[in-house]
């Protein structure tokens, strides 16, 4: 099995070419299938796992979310703070934290309306996803969600990457009394990055309402 770390160092090494590449698509690019089932709630918590460069806490914080973004890449993690600081977001509009899946030890432990895994869920083993998604649902506020972006097609040997369904997801979900929502039938949205070999899903996970 690859090494844990690998993703981690990959992202840290590569990290302006990649911000480059990420900041070449908007956020409404991005995450336009599910920002209209989430309202902007001015003050509401956001939990931004796998933040990256910033781009989508960012525009998190400006919208008026109080964001916590989690980035173990250092490289990632300091373009993302370069990024808040010259948009002069304080602490108290977002957090940076070095911390990753699957336990988050380092995360406050506030109740989030908002938990967004965009491209992060495939490079966790299948074997850390039950204890990965147990955590991020003690953290989930009642009436919050978590948003997920799976990712399918071909993986890189720096990289590592795993097989993601929307099936397993439910079915990891369940005992958690969390249901999952997916927003297209299958995997079958292309890459906006246009890699032909990649597509997106995205899924919105909520607790069950008589739970």
């Amino acid at each position: 099995m690859p090494s844990p770390t690998a993703s981690v160092d990959f992202y840290h090494r590569h990290a302006k070419r990649l911000a480059d590449c990420y900041d070449g698509l908007t956020v409404e690019q991005v995450h336009g299938s599910w920002l209209p089932l989430v309202p902007v709630q001015p003050g509401a918590r956001a939990l931004d796992v796998g933040a990256g460069c910033g781009r989508d806490a960012c525009w998190l914080a400006q919208q008026g979310w109080h964001v916590t973004a989690v980035e173990p890449a250092a490289g990632m993690r300091e373009i993302g703070q370069q990024r808040s600081m010259a948009l002069e977001m304080g602490s108290d509009q977002l957090q940076w934290i070095d911390d990753s899946l699957p336990a988050l030890k380092k995360v406050p432990d506030e109740r989030y309306q908002l938990i967004l895994l965009s491209a992060v869920w495939m490079h966790l083993s299948i074997a850390h996803r039950p204890v990965a998604l147990r955590r991020l649902v003690q953290m989930l506020a009642d009436t919050g969600v978590i948003v997920m972006t799976l990712r399918s097609g071909s993986g890189d040997p720096e990289r590592p990457m795993y097989p993601v369904s929307a099936v397993e997801v439910r079915a990891i979900a369940k005992p958690l009394k969390i249901s999952v929502e997916e927003l297209t039938p299958r995997a079958d949205r292309g890459d906006l990055l246009e890699r032909p070999e990649v597509s997106w899903q995205t899924v919105i996970l909520r607790r069950d309402r008589d739970s």
